[in-house]
């Protein structure tokens, strides 16, 4: 998802950032609405995968994921995506 959002639909993403800094609370609702069920998806995932606090952890690990996203669009496109989603993925199943 990642590449994808950095690379053919970058122009898109920036859009959404765009939106999401302009936007005041009454049009960022659908924005919110949008992201609080990526959330829900994502919780699923990790309970899934054994992870015992993934409402609390969840956040974390979209917060890990965006930062890579914001790095790629802004940065360096071309910057590696699967080792840094890994250690934020591990971080987020530790059991500690």
């Amino acid at each position: 998802m990642i590449e994808v959002q950095s690379g053919p639909l970058a122009a898109r993403t920036r859009a959404r950032y765009a939106l999401f800094l302009e936007a005041d609370e009454r049009a960022a609702r659908p924005l919110h609405k949008q992201r609080a069920g990526m959330e829900a998806w994502l919780c699923t995932i990790l309970k899934n995968l054994g992870g015992e606090k993934a409402e609390a952890r969840a956040p974390f690990l979209m917060a890990a994921a965006e930062g890579v996203l914001l790095h790629r669009i802004t940065i360096n496109p071309e910057a590696p995506i699967e080792e840094s989603v890994a250690l934020a993925v591990d971080a987020t199943l530790a059991q500690a």
